[in-house]
């Protein structure tokens, strides 16, 4: 890996702990986001939709890890244009730095790029036919990234990143699941049909693999970055009311879920492994860490 790392998004759940993994390996680090943060680092404020927004924080021996996004199915449906704005165009800007710094990028891709209908689990070469504008957004710039590592040689490489989890997190299932069963006295509504099955990584694990790829992985090569542990939502749900002392709870479901919902998705991780990958957190120790940090923000 490059001598000098830029992470993009650095104020996110997983932008976070890639910058404290790399300072911890002393890594000279630059955190970038778009709303202020404090780290034990330099900071830069940015808009990275703007033209040129990283220039000044880029040489040919940076390595940016472009995590900066929305990141929400459901809010990509209700404004398509927002999240277009925001993923494809700041990730084409964010190319047109590396290009004319010459640095090198770990581009932060989703599994939502999938196509739901192909056989599980996903590897990296299943067929890709995204279900929301979402997906959309992330395989337009997974596009973009083969097409400046082909035609300007730049050293570009893809993670396709499943369910982040952890503690810093402030939405999605296990947060949701979090406050419903903290409030609950007798029962609890789960969207869907309770059936739909996830791939959870645990936060620490998911910076893990984003340094493992950028030390490791190659040039123009995609990889899953998941536990390859799929669970269904009502078997979580279970296990988070054990967990916060509320087994007896009745789960319920509403039978429909959102628009852009996939039914079920979890990966192959082998490509990933092979660089020295592994996850190191189960389920239920990172779910009893998650559930612990909510509750001290919640008391």
């Amino acid at each position: 890996m490059k001598e000098h790392a830029v992470v993009t998004g650095a104020n996110g759940l997983v932008g976070r702990k890639v910058v404290e993994r790399l300072l911890h390996q002393e890594v000279s680090t630059v955190a970038v986001d778009c709303v202020e943060g404090s780290f034990d680092c330099p900071f830069f404020h940015a808009d990275l939709t703007q033209p040129g927004a990283l220039d000044d924080v880029l040489t040919p021996e940076t390595v940016v890890f472009h995590l900066a996004a929305k990141t929400s199915v459901s809010g990509s449906v209700k404004s398509p244009r927002d999240d277009f704005d925001v993923n494809v165009l700041g990730t084409m800007e964010v190319l047109e730095s590396v290009r004319r710094a010459g640095a090198s990028l770990v581009f932060s891709s989703s599994s939502s790029v999938y196509d739901p209908r192909s056989p599980l689990p996903h590897t990296e070469a299943s067929p890709k036919r995204p279900s929301s504008p979402y997906g959309a957004g992330k395989l337009a710039c997974e596009g973009y990234c083969y097409a400046y590592h082909h035609c300007y040689d730049l050293d570009i490489r893809v993670v396709r990143l499943f369910n982040a989890y952890g503690p810093g997190m402030s939405r999605y299932a296990i947060y949701d699941f979090f406050h419903k069963i903290r409030n609950a006295r007798e029962s609890m509504e789960i969207l869907g049909d309770g059936r739909q099955v996830r791939d959870f990584l645990y936060v620490d694990d998911a910076a893990a693999g984003f340094v493992a790829v950028a030390r490791a992985g190659q040039p123009g090569e995609d990889y899953n970055l998941a536990s390859s542990q799929p669970v269904e939502i009502l078997d979580l749900a279970r296990l988070m009311c054990r967990l916060m002392g509320k087994p007896d709870l009745d789960l319920h479901t509403t039978g429909h879920s959102f628009a852009g919902d996939v039914a079920e998705w979890y990966a192959d991780i082998s490509k990933i492994r092979s660089l020295g990958f592994a996850p190191q957190v189960s389920l239920e120790e990172g779910l009893a860490a998650t559930i612990a940090w909510l509750e001290q923000r919640a008391s």
